[in-house]
């Protein structure tokens, strides 16, 4: 025991140096990365914070490639006590972009509340032509269709 104890005693120095110099090497690499992350804060404040509520939405439905002016006429059609149903066309169920739309829907057609069953639903919104051609709602024109059920 007492040759381990006199080994560590030796190498103390240079452990010592070592571990200065990694807490160097850590606090330089924190410093470079708050550094970006207030850089890349500031310049999306001044890409969206002087954009109009309307232009940052349509910003994030054009990311989802799903024309904004659709988005606005099912925002219109949809609203404080509906709960709706989204369709998206059978290409995409299941896929990211299904869930990003759904995401979005949930929080553009607020204070509506999304469900998942036909039959809780007062509002359809079908997305990206996925209307069939029976729905009354049907227009080849616009890839958004809001139906309206009734009690």
């Amino acid at each position: 025991m007492g040759n381990a104890t006199r080994r560590f005693r030796e190498s103390t120095p240079a452990a010592s140096l070592f571990g200065a110099v990694f807490i160097g090497i850590a606090l330089a690499s924190a410093f470079v990365t708050v550094r970006t992350s207030v850089e890349n804060i500031r310049s999306h404040e001044r890409a969206y914070l002087g954009s109009s509520a309307e232009a940052r939405q349509h910003t994030v439905s054009a990311a989802l490639g799903f024309p904004s002016a659709d988005w606005d006429f099912v925002a219109k059609h949809v609203g404080r006590g509906d709960r709706f149903l989204l369709v998206v066309p059978t290409s995409l169920r299941g896929t990211p972009t299904a869930h990003d739309m759904a995401t979005y829907a949930g929080y553009r057609l607020l204070p509506a509340i999304a469900v998942t069953e036909a039959a809780r639903a007062s509002v359809v919104v079908y997305l990206g032509g996925s209307a069939k051609s029976t729905a009354s709602c049907f227009d080849r024109r616009r890839t958004a269709c809001v139906l309206r059920r009734h009690a």
